[in-house]
């Protein structure tokens, strides 16, 4: 999903890049004005929805989102534990720190995912000319295009990986063809 290779861009009808930072912000700073637990779940389905609908593959960012949900139980800790330092460890306080992490974690996941999302259906070029419209200083533009660009280079990196991968298996096995080879690779996955 490299920027430089539109081919791989999702197929999502072609909106201009301030509509989709536009949006992008819209939704992510929403997410933080919710206070209740059930519009921020339903937040996060229809989020998780749009992912459906529009076939997009979080791909090798998947690990990404399987390490942000290992970290669950560690959150719901830290706040139980910052309410029941200061207050005691009641119920109240038990239930008020796993209130409070419940909103936190919802209000994170949605913003990785709204993150994926953008990086995946934007190009470089587009961000590049987005912030020299708004002239922006070089120091903040080039801050942006990196945080921008982060996605992209750990998914380069796993298919640097991955196609390593193919390299060892088909030194080891020469006899097998290529493509049953990407199919094995397919199934450990």
């Amino acid at each position: 999903m490299m920027a430089a290779n539109t081919s791989d861009r999702l197929k999502l009808p072609d909106l201009h890049i301030v509509t989709k930072l536009s949006v992008f912000i819209a939704l992510t700073a929403s997410v933080f004005f919710i206070t209740d637990l059930l519009p921020l779940f339903l937040f996060l389905a229809l989020t998780l929805i749009g992912f459906y609908v529009y076939k997009i593959k979080l791909g090798r960012l998947k690990w990404l989102v399987m390490i942000s949900l290992t970290t669950l139980p560690t959150t719901m800790g830290i706040f139980i534990l910052s309410h029941g330092v200061h207050a005691g460890f009641t119920p109240e306080t038990i239930e008020l720190g796993v209130h409070e992490s419940a909103l936190f974690i919802m209000r994170i996941f949605p913003m990785v995912l709204f993150n994926i999302l953008f990086v995946k259906t934007t190009e470089l070029r587009e961000v590049h000319f987005l912030l020299k419209a708004l002239r922006l200083p070089t120091e903040i533009s080039l801050l942006l295009t990196t945080v921008f660009r982060f996605f992209p280079i750990m998914l380069q990196e796993g298919q640097i990986e991955y196609w390593a991968k193919i390299g060892q298996l088909v030194e080891e096995n020469p006899d097998l063809p290529l493509p049953l080879i990407q199919d094995i690779l397919v199934g450990k996955e």
